[in-house]
């Protein structure tokens, strides 16, 4: 969410950007439609372009990191002395034994860049460093070091580092850790009313048990939020209508599948300004992994498959450790299928991928797959690429 510097009225900037707008563009908005742009833009449901940041630079003169806008692709890193991940540094928290409503926003800025950092090189590295920081937070809260008028949104923002906490250590195959993250953003959330929150957490842990294969637990999970109290949005219930289906799937359930009729339905209605800002990420590309995911659970890997495929083409070039894990399970599904010609495509497009990202997640995955592809009768062409890989994650 951007910070606007203090002092200024909404009204006050509407009027500055739609003058300057004026001499941008030829079509001015409307006084409306801003008010409506800057509403989306302070909760996070959209990010203003280059323009629109051209114009805040202008007026506020004050920097696209100052201003809290994420970093865009292809541009440096702010000096920092904070630490990095892979050649990246992360967005400087101010030195502040007593947190305020300044303070919080660089918090919220952080969590979002270490996010970013997670799409691009995977959650193994960042796993302990947001460790570390939710202990920061969770003992500055513990002591009462902040403003009693910002306590709830503290507790918020550590609900929500405990949560992508959680998603990191995940990624890394910590999967005790993962369980105890996720209680902690649970009891955070809940604590500051985040529903929001909550209900992406319990999302994560109806993925997390499924993972740990404990279909039930993951059933529950999600049946207790769609037979729940909350008016869910479309987006939101096609979301645990795939959790239900997942869980299903892996219970050897074939009605599964029908289920992804109604999550399709549901998706097509389309995003709501009441969407919580992280469904983001609920996209034809999820949709098409996860049903691949529920074919693969029914033993149709050849099904399965052809959706992978689709997931790994709906994946945009920037969202590089997506790409890394979609192509880890469609080189799965290649395998047991034979797909010998294939795989040794999946396995050329993995190689660099294996270099850039550190998702432990991913490498078990591909070492279920590799030895396999490593044996005398698959061709010479697919064995060599399979050597290959196994010699990077090795």
């Amino acid at each position: 969410m951007p910070a606007w510097p203090r002092g200024w009225s909404q009204t006050r900037l509407v009027y500055e950007l739609q003058r300057r707008a004026r001499t941008r563009a030829s079509t001015a908005p409307t006084r409306e439609s801003l008010k409506t742009q800057i509403s989306r833009w302070e909760n996070g449901h959209k990010v203003p372009d280059e323009m629109y940041r051209r114009l805040f630079r202008e007026i506020y003169g004050l920097s696209d990191h100052e201003l809290g806008f994420p970093r865009s692709r292809g541009s440096q890193p702010p000096s920092t002395d904070q630490p990095g991940v892979g050649g990246v540094l992360l967005a400087p928290l101010p030195a502040m034994p007593f947190a305020d409503g300044d303070y919080l926003e660089a918090v919220r800025r952080h969590i979002w860049h270490i996010v970013e950092l997670d799409n691009q090189y995977g959650g193994t590295d960042l796993a302990s460093l947001a460790i570390r920081f939710f202990r920061s937070l969770h003992h500055q809260l513990g002591i009462g070091a902040y403003r009693p008028t910002i306590e709830r949104d503290l507790q918020a923002v550590v609900g929500e580092l405990a949560e992508v906490a959680g998603w990191l250590l995940y990624d890394a195959d910590r999967q005790t850790d993962v369980r105890r993250m996720n209680q902690e953003a649970l009891y955070f959330s809940r604590l500051a009313g985040d529903r929001q929150m909550e209900l992406l957490t319990l999302q994560n842990s109806s993925m997390h048990a499924g993972f740990l294969g404990r279909p039930l637990e993951a059933l529950h999970l999600a049946e207790s939020v769609l037979q729940g109290r909350d008016r869910l949005t479309p987006r939101v219930k096609a979301l645990f209508l795939v959790r239900k289906a997942r869980a299903l799937a892996q219970g050897g359930d074939d009605q599964a599948m029908q289920l992804f009729d109604a999550v399709r339905s549901h998706f097509q209605d389309g995003g709501c300004d009441s969407d919580p800002k992280w469904a983001w990420w609920v996209d034809e590309r999820e949709l098409a992994w996860h049903e691949g995911m529920a074919q693969l659970h029914l033993g149709r890997p050849t099904v399965a498959a052809e959706l992978f495929e689709r997931s790994v083409a709906s994946t945009k070039p920037h969202e590089v450790r997506s790409r890394y894990l979609h192509l880890a399970y469609l080189l799965g599904a290649q395998t047991r299928i034979s797909a010998w010609r294939d795989a040794e495509e999946s396995l050329r497009q993995l190689t660099p991928l294996a270099n850039e990202v550190a998702s432990q997640r991913t490498a078990v995955l591909l070492s279920k797959s590799l030895p396999r592809l490593c044996e005398p009768h698959v061709p010479t062409g697919t064995r060599e690429a399979a050597e290959q890989l196994q010699q990077v994650l090795g």
